[in-house]
Order: C-alpha cells, then sequence, then structure tokens
C-alpha cells in the first residue's frame, strides 16, 4: 500500500503544478505539461513495478506490457499536437481529453496496487486443475488447431474473392467484401494464435523451438504481405515470444529487447501505414503532407482522436456503448433478439466510421474504437475510474493465470484500439480453443502425469 499511497501523492502535487502552468503558461506548454505528468507516473510506477516484481521480460509480463502500449497510445498524438504536427481538434478538446487520459492511468494504477496489496495479503497458492497432459499430446492438439485457424484463413479469403483481395493493394477490397458480407469473418487469427500459443508450451527443446519460429515467421509473413495487417501479427506472435521467454527456452539481453521495441515502433509508425498506403492508393510515398508523417498518424493516433470526438459531444445517437451488450453480442441474432427483445446495435468500431466517417464507412475502411471513449460513454470520469479501476485490478490478477495470461498479452495492443465487444470476442475464442485443446490433450492422455516444467503454466 505504500507504493499506492506515494503514487497519489505524487499525482496530487503534479496536478497541483498543472493548476499553476495553466495560469502562467501558453496552451501548446499546457498540453505539453500534461504530456508529462501522464508520462512521468506511468513511468515512475513502472520503474518501481519492475524493481519489484523483476519479470523475466517485459514482454512476459501482462501488467507492463500493458502500461507500455496504454502510455504510447496515450501520448502519441498530444505530443505531435504540441509540436504542431496536428491540429485536427481545438486546444480544449485536447486538453481535456489528455485530462482524462491522466485520470485513467491514475485509475488502473489504484487498481493494480489494490490488487498487488489484496495478493500480498494472503498466501496465494494457484492448484493446477490440469494434470495427465504429456507433450505429445499437447503438440498435436496444438497443430490441429493451428491447422484449423490457417484453413479458416485460406477459406475466408477465398469467400470475400480469392486473389482479388489478397495483397497489401487490395486491402480495401478485402474489408469491403466483408462488410458486404455483414462484416462477419472466421475467426482465423484467434485459433492460428491459440495454436501457435499450444505449440510454445509443448516445445521441450532447441530444435523444436526453431521448427516452431520458422512456421511463426512463415504466417507472419503472409499476414504482412497478404493481409498488410500488424495487430494480426502481434495477436499470434507477441505471445509466443512471452512464452517461450517464460520458460527459458529462448532469452534476450537488454540490447535485443531494445531491437525487439523499435521493430514493433516500427510497426506502429506512418513509415508502415504510409507504404501500405501509398500500395494501395498508388500514390508517391516522397510526396505525402508533413501531417502524413507524425508519429501518431500511424496507429498510435486514432485512438486518441475517437476518445477526444466521443469526450467532445454529449450525445451519441445510434451508439450501444453497453459493456453488457459488448459480452452479448456474440450470441447469434435471434438468441439475442429472444433475450433483448431488440435487434443487436452496430459494433461501436462500426458505429463510430458510419457516424463522423460515412465515406471511409461505405469503402469499407474503418479507423477501430478507443476503450477510453467507451469508458466515457459509460459514465463520463466516474465510468473513466471504475472502469480503469478494474481494468487495473483484473489485469494485475490475470497476470499470474497461466495460459490466459497469455491470451491476453497478444490482445493487449489491440484492446488499446478497439472497442470492448471486439476484445472480448478474441479473448473468448481464443479461450475456448485453448479449452478445446486442453480437452483434446486430456481424451489423448492415457496415464497421469505433470508438465517437466511449471505445471502452473496452465490454470
Amino acid at each position: 500500500m505504500r507504493i499506492l499511497r506515494n503514487l497519489i501523492l505524487l499525482s496530487f502535487v503534479l496536478l497541483i503544478l498543472q493548476i499553476v502552468a495553466w495560469k502562467v503558461s501558453e496552451y501548446v506548454l499546457t498540453i505539453g505539461f500534461m504530456c508529462l505528468i501522464f508520462l512521468a507516473i506511468n513511468s515512475i510506477f513502472l520503474t518501481i513495478y519492475i524493481t519489484k516484481r523483476k519479470p523475466i521480460s517485459i514482454y512476459s509480463d501482462l501488467v507492463v506490457l500493458f502500461m507500455v502500449f496504454f502510455t504510447l497510445y496515450g501520448i502519441a498524438y498530444p505530443l505531435d499536437y504540441t509540436l504542431g504536427l496536428l491540429h485536427d481538434y481545438s486546444y480544449e478538446q485536447v486538453y481535456k481529453s489528455i485530462v482524462v487520459y491522466v485520470l485513467a492511468s491514475i485509475s488502473l494504477i489504484i487498481g493494480i496496487s489494490l490488487s498487488q496489496a489484496l495478493l500480498k495479503s494472503r498466501d496465494h497458492k494457484v492448484k493446477s486443475v490440469v494434470q495427465g497432459l504429456h507433450y505429445s499430446s499437447l503438440n498435436f492438439a496444438g497443430i490441429t488447431i493451428l491447422f484449423l485457424g490457417l484453413l479458416a484463413m485460406l477459406y475466408d479469403l477465398y469467400r470475400l474473392g480469392g486473389f482479388n483481395v489478397l495483397g497489401v493493394a487490395n486491402r480495401m477490397d478485402y474489408f469491403y467484401a466483408q462488410r458486404n458480407l455483414g462484416g462477419s469473418t472466421l475467426p482465423f487469427k484467434e485459433l492460428t494464435g491459440a495454436g501457435f500459443l499450444t505449440l510454445a508450451v509443448s516445445v521441450n527443446n532447441l530444435k523444436q523451438v526453431r521448427y516452431l519460429l520458422i512456421g511463426l515467421m512463415v504466417v507472419c509473413s503472409f499476414l504482412f504481405f497478404g493481409m498488410g495487417s500488424r495487430a494480426y501479427i502481434i495477436i499470434v506472435a507477441l505471445p509466443v515470444l512471452a512464452t517461450l521467454l517464460h520458460r527459458k527456452l529462448v532469452t534476450i539481453n537488454t540490447r535485443k529487447s531494445i531491437l525487439i521495441m523499435l521493430v514493433y515502433l516500427i510497426m506502429l509508425s506512418p513509415i508502415f501505414t504510409n507504404v501500405r498506403d501509398s500500395i494501395i492508393t498508388k500514390s508517391d510515398l516522397f510526396n505525402l503532407p508533413k501531417e502524413d508523417w507524425a508519429f501518431s498518424s500511424g496507429e498510435t493516433g486514432a485512438a486518441f482522436q475517437i476518445s477526444t470526438k466521443i469526450i467532445s459531444n454529449d450525445g451519441w445517437n445510434g451508439a450501444d456503448a453497453s459493456y453488457i451488450t459488448a459480452m452479448m453480442y456474440m450470441l447469434p441474432s435471434n438468441v439475442y433478439l429472444a433475450i433483448t427483445g431488440h435487434n443487436k446495435p452496430m459494433n461501436l468500431s462500426e458505429w463510430y466510421v458510419s457516424h463522423y466517417l460515412p465515406y471511409t464507412y461505405k469503402s469499407g475502411g474503418g479507423v477501430g474504437f478507443s476503450p477510453i471513449a467507451q469508458a466515457w460513454m459509460n459514465g463520463k470520469y466516474a465510468g473513466i475510474i471504475l472502469v480503469y479501476m478494474l481494468i487495473g485490478y483484473l489485469i494485475s490478477r490475470l497476470n499470474n493465470k497461466g495460459l490466459l495470461k497469455y491470451i491476453l498479452i497478444g490482445l493487449v495492443l489491440s484492446f488499446q484500439r478497439s472497442s470492448f465487444q471486439s476484445f472480448f470476442s478474441s479473448f473468448l475464442i481464443m479461450s475456448l480453443a485453448l479449452g478445446g485443446i486442453i480437452v483434446i490433450s486430456v481424451i489423448l492422455s492415457k496415464r497421469k502425469a505433470s508438465f517437466p516444467y511449471e505445471a502452473n503454466l496452465i490454470k
């Protein structure tokens, strides 16, 4: 609780300094100062957390990864605004949004700290509920689910148009065809991710690790060049890296860790986005305006802009931001109608683009959504505080929950730029797929035995 008390005190002092800065500085400096507050709060917390927890790697700890990506997505756009690279919104709008992000950050840290305090106050021993799973049975089940995921991906491409929607240049045709089919797509990324995660759990020597990584690189290369997607790559690859690091089958030093982070930043940067868009639109990459090269013009700025738009408006006609609705969204339409008495509303990401960007919607495009925006729609400041305290508490608790932790590690980035419905659907499908893998493995196992390494990988 000492950490929590110190963080609250620090936040209070920084907010007092911000009030003073508001009175004596120009508006850009004020927004810049709020960025410093946001960055300072998160950096200090991460420093304390990593010092005390000593994770094997930042890539194998759910709390660290969540805080890193939350900070990146929260600070990228206001920093570009401060530097004068982007001015899509007024000062008042950007300032109010960054204040909301600071509040969310404090709430997130309080939730994490409360969870850590409760874990320390009890003898927390988690027992494995899965026994008798041999490497061979688990390996076979993982390969089976992986094969089904790849088969679903190929069939999904086929039903949407085959080679006509394949490749970076045809990316918008893929989304347009998908929307014409009611926005439905087969859960190939979740099945593929579950298959690779199971294989990462089951490999037990360097030769198998080498084959696993080769297969992972082949699939990620297809996702990159065939579909132009960075989110799919992270969903599939990050849990594998985290699992192998946890099992100490691969090791990375500080230099390699920084290099991996640079690769992620390049993928999230406007370099990736502009190259992809130049291929799609056949435009000259070197004649783009400077605004397109602002860092938040890549992947990291859309969620903040969506939050700003939502926070700046009092009404959201046609939107259903309820978390209960989001969790029920995977039900068949007739079942949903029978339970609720009305048809399914639009997914929040589709609602936003149809409401605010109708041209993009008609062409099949999208911009995702924002968890900050959805929390705001569920209670404004109170919604931000309660939702992000709960998120902090849950990610801290689930950080000790074996395979659930690694599923969430794969989804931690997409969470920052999605509606809760999209996140929850992916989480549920991957959890069910892994549950199926465990069932298959139990059936195939003929004698009881624990894993020869940490049995608490599966709980």
